[in-house]
């Protein structure tokens, strides 16, 4: 297991896993820890330098060895002891200002009212039966319940949520002072709210995380329910449609984006843009574009095709089915629905990468 995870790990968690005597204790603690990328990231957005910290739900330990650089002196609480027995080998391996005690969060949390700089928490989004939760009182610990202590305890408290939460919800719950939606290879990973000084309104950033830059788009709730949505009267052969990374998606962002890069929206649910610039998200360049019926579906859609639906009453796996379509290729194909309720099949060619700030 340990030759197996090692290699599987070395992506995830290169620095990790190229440790000399590291040992991993199992492999769902593998498959729950963040990723170096992500908690770097999460380092950066934390920021300043506090005299303790604490991590009340250690895991394998990536976050605490990130944050434990901002940190004076980082505690590792974790309350697993097979867990807990591989973090006092491991983690000394990689830095010496971090004490582990085998607790829960809600133990350490009884043990002082000492006031510290920096509290992290990533509660476990499984139910005690080992099913998958997301909502912050399903987690475990139950973050819903814990915040008051947490901020009576910590002068900042970052929290790790699942990608899956829903953001107002998320927001209206915990009241961050900023939450961040990171995504990685076009996939969202992590909800990260700071909890610190009282504030009016929740600054919201999406993120995806690049190896040449990061594509990130900043904005309010009220920013987006007050924006111009522009829709664009017409697809056309030649165009650039764009659609958003991971992170904007699920930042619901829509009108702000068509303000903040210029951009007009193929209909108001199909999450697909046509853009002339820069635009954080996966460009292509419109080769055919068409009403979808039969007769135009079983011409296009024949052969090899990476396809996508927007806003479209069947799902790719049923269009695959139905018309015999390949997995892959150069094709990039979406089927949607446009501003006159039409619904329309856009071939396109794909744009090489560009970075958006």
């Amino acid at each position: 297991m340990q030759i197996e995870l090692r290699q599987r790990m070395m992506e995830k968690l290169p620095h990790f896993s190229s440790v000399e005597g590291v040992r991993f204790p199992s492999k769902l603690s593998t498959e729950q820890c963040s990723s170096e990328k992500c908690a770097t990231f999460k380092r950066e957005i934390v920021g300043g330098f506090y005299e303790k910290g604490v991590d009340l739900t250690g895991g394998l330990g990536i976050d605490t060895l990130s944050l434990a650089q901002l940190c004076e002196q980082m505690t590792y609480i974790e309350q697993d002891a097979d867990i807990c027995q591989a973090a006092r080998n491991n983690i000394p391996l990689m830095a010496d200002n971090v004490e582990i005690r085998q607790m829960t969060a809600e133990e350490w949390l009884m043990s002082s009212d000492e006031r510290i700089g920096l509290a992290f928490i990533d509660p476990a989004r499984r139910d005690e039966t080992g099913e998958k939760v997301f909502k912050t009182e399903d987690c475990i610990p139950n973050i819903k319940m814990l915040l008051p202590r947490l901020k009576a305890r910590a002068e900042k408290v970052v929290i790790k949520l699942s990608p899956m939460l829903d953001l107002k919800e998320c927001i209206e719950t915990l009241k961050p002072e900023k939450l961040w939606i990171i995504s990685v290879n076009n996939e969202c990973k992590e909800l990260v709210a700071v909890v610190g000084k009282d504030t009016d309104e929740t600054d919201i950033e999406a993120i995806e995380l690049r190896k040449d830059g990061n594509a990130r788009t900043s904005f309010k709730l009220s920013e987006e329910k007050n924006a111009n949505g522009r829709y664009a009267r017409k697809v056309e052969v030649g165009q650039v449609i764009a659609e958003p990374y991971a992170a904007q998606m699920k930042s619901g962002a829509w009108k702000t984006l068509c303000q903040r890069y210029n951009a007009e929206m193929i209909a108001p649910s199909s999450h697909l843009y046509v853009t002339e610039g820069d635009f954080p998200g996966r460009q292509f360049t419109v080769t055919k574009i068409c009403i979808f019926n039969k007769r135009n579906a079983a011409k296009i859609l024949k052969g090899k095709a990476n396809i996508a639906v927007r806003n479209f009453p069947m799902t790719v796996a049923q269009i695959r089915k139905r018309f015999g379509t390949a997995e892959g290729g150069e094709r990039y194909i979406f089927l949607t629905t446009d501003t006159n309720n039409n619904r329309i099949i856009i071939e396109c060619k794909k744009l090489p990468l560009k970075n958006s700030q």
